[in-house]
């Protein structure tokens, strides 16, 4: 059986605006949008303190309630993602992973939001929380992906660092849609899925030739 190439992808920042259902999130609480609104509009990291305009500790607990709200079944989609992600379902597989949570609401929000802009195109969703190392995933796809694990895309300079330092001959895809830090560590610069589908033969020509 010949088994599909599986692309490793990071979500909110690549797939779906993760603040896009923040402002609505705000509203329930009275809490000044400004700083959510900057996020949106010019795709910039913020701490949860500094979103929500108050104390660290608080923001954090904001932000974990958020994760866990309904907010993040709607999440908007990135256009060129939906295009290229479905175009792409039937030949590759695709496995999420992301710092959402690990409760079983954040992975049902998740699933939900997932499966609405990208129907069968998920073969797996692993979690983990906010702040906290995707490394054990990156090991756990490693042994169970070994022969047909094409690349790890990401927008986060420490998750690709980290990746490529369990996953060394992986092809990393740096996937920055606002100003982020450049890994270091070797990787493939790309702006979004319309970039990514072009160097797509690339990769499994490297796939290929270490297997």
């Amino acid at each position: 059986m010949n088994l599909k190439p599986v692309i490793l992808t990071d979500v909110d920042g690549i797939l779906v605006q993760w603040a896009s259902g923040l402002p609505y999130f705000a509203q329930d609480y009275g809490i000044d949008t400004t700083n959510i609104l900057k996020v949106i509009t010019e795709n910039v990291f913020m701490s949860p303190g500094q979103m929500f305009r108050c104390n660290e500790e608080l923001g954090l607990k904001l932000m974990t309630e958020y994760n866990n709200s309904k907010y993040i079944k709607f999440l908007t989609g990135y256009t060129d993602a939906i295009e290229v992600i479905n175009r792409l379902k039937d030949k590759y597989e695709f496995v999420a992973i992301t710092a959402l949570g690990t409760t079983d609401q954040a992975l049902f929000n998740r699933l939900y939001n997932l499966n609405s802009l990208f129907p069968n195109a998920f073969s797996d969703i692993l979690l983990v929380n906010y702040g906290e190392s995707k490394t054990p995933h990156y090991l756990d796809v490693k042994v169970k992906h070994t022969k047909n694990l094409l690349c790890f895309v990401d927008d986060l300079a420490h998750n690709l660092e980290d990746c490529h330092k369990v996953i060394s001959r992986l092809p990393l895809i740096h996937m920055p849609r606002g100003k982020r830090d450049l890994p270091d560590c070797p990787i493939i610069n790309v702006k979004d899925w319309y970039d990514f589908e072009t160097i797509l033969p690339d990769l499994e020509e490297s796939l290929n030739s270490i297997k």
